[in-house]
């Protein structure tokens, strides 16, 4: 389907506050292991209207979009993945840092969710005592071939 009416270019200019959350939220359609959530910011009610049906109807591989309250600021495009946290710094959206940053596959997105759940399963067990977020840097380290 081709998308004729709704968006002119530059409808949304200063609109969308450039900064693109990854696997925020849980998906709604189908599992986590085929569905990326990215999520972001518009600046008005009617102007994140106009967004979610533009891409609703303007990408057949989009099973959905959904307007929520939200807040905006100044800031060049940046993106911040799952495993992120508050205190990590945002990545600039670039190709290479969806690509380094975002697991593309079910099974690096669960063994991803997994590393994190085992070193808290271990802290708990072992009644380490533990303050918000203290696990926020841990991350499964990537196999290497051997030398």
């Amino acid at each position: 389907m081709k998308l004729t009416e709704g968006m002119d270019p530059n409808d949304l200019e200063d609109r969308v506050k450039p900064e693109i959350h990854f696997d925020e939220f849980g998906a709604k359609m189908g599992t986590d292991d085929d569905v990326i959530v990215a999520s972001f910011k518009v600046m008005g009610q009617a102007a994140a209207v106009d967004l979610e049906t533009f891409l609703e109807k303007g990408y057949d591989w989009i099973l959905d979009a959904e307007t929520s309250a939200a807040d905006i600021e100044d800031s060049d495009w940046t993106m911040l993945p799952y495993m992120g946290t508050k205190k990590d710094p945002l990545y600039n959206l670039t190709q290479n840092n969806i690509a380094t940053h975002i697991p593309l596959s079910p099974k690096k997105y669960r063994d991803n969710k997994a590393a994190q759940g085992v070193m808290e399963g271990m802290l708990n067990i072992a009644r380490v005592p533990r303050t918000l977020g203290d696990i926020d840097e841990f991350r499964a380290t990537a196999k290497r071939p051997r030398s």
